[in-house]
């Protein structure tokens, strides 16, 4: 019942109102990516995806040596982040979740209280939780792996072969963003 919910009323509801709020800011990528200080990175909830999204975010924070990262992760993950990474955390819990697995206020507020530079939602699937706490993070530069449900909150899709795996797809995607001016 909850994902019929979240696929005909939900995800259709957030994405109208996403298009009607939608401000057209042109950003110049090249520029957000070089002035990067701030950057918020939203991992994966599937377990699977998870494990390889977090072993190759190492590469990310080497791309930008002078910004600081945050990563939104599901607490579950925890022991796993305390191992590796010297990045700020926000964990999900379930009550950071309504009944509809959407963000309460309290998780949006702690998302909105730092100014991010950059967002990026490492999902390979749409996620609606992490859908909207990228878009609330006001980041001018809001990242995502090509999905067209995601295209109202986003402003870079990236796309990549999905014969290279998701770990091709991440490191195609940490290339790109290398790849800035210096």
């Amino acid at each position: 019942m909850k994902s019929k919910l979240h696929k005909y009323i939900i995800i259709p509801f957030y994405k109208i109102l996403a298009k009607i709020k939608n401000n057209a800011n042109v950003i110049n990528i090249f520029d957000a990516l070089k002035t990067a200080r701030r950057i918020l990175v939203l991992m994966p909830q599937d377990p699977e995806e998870f494990k390889v999204a977090w072993e190759i975010l190492p590469q990310l924070e080497a791309s930008f040596p002078d910004a600081k990262l945050t990563v939104i992760m599901q607490e579950l993950y925890w022991k796993l982040s305390r191992e590796q990474g010297n990045y700020g955390m926000i964990f999900v819990s379930q009550s950071d979740k309504n009944i509809w697995d959407l963000p309460q206020h309290s998780l949006i507020n702690k998302v909105a209280a730092s100014n991010y530079d950059i967002a990026i939602d490492l999902n390979n699937d749409f996620n609606l939780l992490s859908t909207l706490l990228c878009h609330k993070s006001n980041a001018p530069l809001r990242i995502c792996i090509k999905d067209p449900d995601r295209d109202p909150f986003y402003n870079v899709s990236f796309r990549a072969a999905e014969h290279n795996g998701l770990d091709g797809i991440y490191k195609n995607l940490f290339k790109y963003l290398n790849a800035r001016v210096k």
